[in-house]
């Protein structure tokens, strides 16, 4: 006879439970954590603003748009009075409006691409008027390009030496938490930048001032040249496109940081494979509901890991038989009501054969051309309806089948 030691088993139960408890309690603690819900919500609201950009002549020539010239080129022709848009000074001045800069200070403006001061540097954008002695200088940062050592304050310095009242230094890349490097730089020059220095993002969701909303849109909307139109709107679509593509990078590059914390990463990993075996376990849970009661469907299985499938049945004289899928995802339940394909002369519309079905009412056909399979999608938190449609659809079966 076996000598059982329940003192010891009772520990190791003991122990294990601990475990399981720990285990659980830090599950809980990462996915409630502030930082990690921020997390979440900017990646979802990320994926949910993701679009195809579709036809779009700056992605065909995508050698050129990674270059930062390119942007700089595209603000220069449209800020520019001489442009070969043939609009005037129409954009400068919505430009103006985007900064809340007075219209009459740069009545008389002149627009410059790779001004050059001292060193050899350039300045991206330079736009000056002569009467009013007013300057802007652009910087642009679309494609995350570094900043040179005392960029910035060689420029507002060159300018000023030319007795300019540098009304703005517009600082502008591409997503609204990149800043410039302020090594080096002298405290009066930093006191002296920051009053007339504005941050605009080529995009943001944030509602902030930003290029595309404030800017691009507003010269679509006043522009009497088609080309222009076209042009203005597939540079907006190509911005939103790389805004949203490099922000993936942003949210992952918090991720990251937040998995190094602690346990999170052990957490996280457990997570992810708890998600990857939650469908299977969503399927077992409606097979050992239905095992043994499944008719009037004559053939029950759980098939692949993750699809419970009810089949075989047949109306009284009817070679035709039907089947009801239930497919479980991490995200919910797909439902599928559909008939035996191997049947020939098999009638198409199921709805026109189970009529006033509670069961089915919610049901809808994937294809308007092809009505033999009925679909349902429901969420992960809606198990008691996947039940309460199976339950209501075995008894409405049954009862038909008894009908003469």
């Amino acid at each position: 006879m076996l000598n059982i030691n329940i003192t010891a088993i009772n520990q190791v139960l003991t122990d294990w439970n601990r475990i399981i408890d720990s285990h659980i309690s830090s599950i809980s603690e990462l996915s409630s954590s502030d930082k990690m819900k921020q997390i979440i919500d900017e990646y979802n609201v990320q994926k949910a603003d993701k679009e195809d950009i579709g036809f779009n002549l700056f992605t065909i020539i995508s050698d050129t748009f990674y270059r930062e010239n390119f942007h700089r080129d595209i603000i220069y022709e449209f800020l520019n009075p001489q442009g070969s848009h043939k609009e005037g000074n129409k954009y400068l001045m919505l430009f103006l409006d985007m900064l809340n800069i007075s219209r009459s200070l740069f009545k008389d403006a002149i627009v410059e691409k790779e001004y050059t001061i001292e060193n050899n540097r350039r300045i991206d954008t330079l736009i000056t008027d002569k009467t009013t002695m007013k300057a802007i200088i652009i910087e642009n940062k679309m494609n995350n390009a570094c900043d040179m050592d005392r960029q910035l304050p060689d420029y507002y310095n060159y300018i000023r030496k030319l007795e300019y009242d540098i009304i703005s230094i517009v600082y502008i890349p591409l997503l609204n938490n990149k800043v410039p490097n302020t090594t080096n730089w002298k405290e009066f020059e930093k006191t002296s930048i920051k009053k007339c220095f504005k941050i605009v993002p080529a995009f943001s969701n944030n509602k902030e001032r930003n290029l595309c909303d404030n800017w691009l849109k507003k010269c679509i909307n006043s522009s009497d040249n088609i080309d222009c139109i076209s042009g203005l709107r597939q540079y907006v679509k190509l911005i939103k496109f790389l805004n949203i593509n490099n922000m993936d990078n942003v949210i992952l590059e918090k991720f990251y940081e937040n998995l190094k914390i602690g346990e999170n990463l052990n957490t996280a990993i457990s997570i992810r494979n708890m998600l990857n075996e939650l469908p299977e376990y969503l399927a077992s849970r409606i097979h050992n509901r239905y095992m043994t009661n499944h008719s009037p469907f004559t053939a029950f299985c759980h098939y692949k890991e993750s699809i419970i499938i009810f089949d075989g049945f047949a109306l009284n004289r009817e070679k035709n038989s039907y089947k009801l899928d239930v497919e479980c995802y991490e995200s919910g339940y797909d439902l599928y009501f559909r008939s035996n394909r191997d049947c020939p002369n098999s009638e198409k519309n199921i709805k026109a054969i189970f009529p006033n079905f509670e069961s089915l009412k919610d049901f809808q056909s994937e294809d308007e051309n092809d009505i033999s399979d009925l679909f349902l999608h429901l969420g992960f938190n809606e198990e008691e309806k996947v039940i309460h449609i199976i339950d209501t659809l075995l008894k409405e079966l049954s009862m038909k089948k008894l009908e003469k």
